[in-house]
């Protein structure tokens, strides 16, 4: 694993913010939430699908992002999407995701507490609807 000081660049990181899978509006969501970072301007609009939209417990079904930020908010936005869906994950479960998953999913150690928000905006802007 590499320390985020030493090595910002670290290929798994490169690779999670150039992923495409889960970029892009969505049509017809269940659930739009906007949330952002004003220490850095990383800024992210979630759309999901629920498998159940009456269900408060209800299963993420379908999940994208669109936005703009760092590369450390863009690279942890797309891994906490693809595990809503490798995981079968609700709302409530995705928006508890550990700031250490992220970092081990990312191959990091150690992020910065100046970071720590760009690595977690995704979940604590699931966290605002869950």
């Amino acid at each position: 694993m590499s320390d985020i000081t030493d090595d910002l660049y670290h290929e798994t990181l490169l690779e999670a913010a150039k992923s495409l899978t889960y970029y892009g509006e969505m049509t017809n969501p269940d659930l739009v939430v906007i949330g952002s970072n004003a220490s850095c301007g990383d800024v992210v609009k979630i759309y999901a699908q629920l498998e159940n939209p009456e269900d408060p417990n209800s299963k993420i079904s379908k999940i994208s992002w669109i936005g703009s930020g760092c590369l450390i908010s863009r690279a942890g936005t797309n891994v906490v999407a693809r595990l809503v869906i490798e995981q079968s994950l609700t709302l409530s479960q995705a928006s508890i995701l550990s700031q250490a998953l992220l970092e081990q999913e990312l191959g990091l150690e150690n992020v910065s507490i100046n970071r720590v928000k760009c690595l977690l905006l995704a979940v604590t802007t699931l966290k605002q609807k869950s």
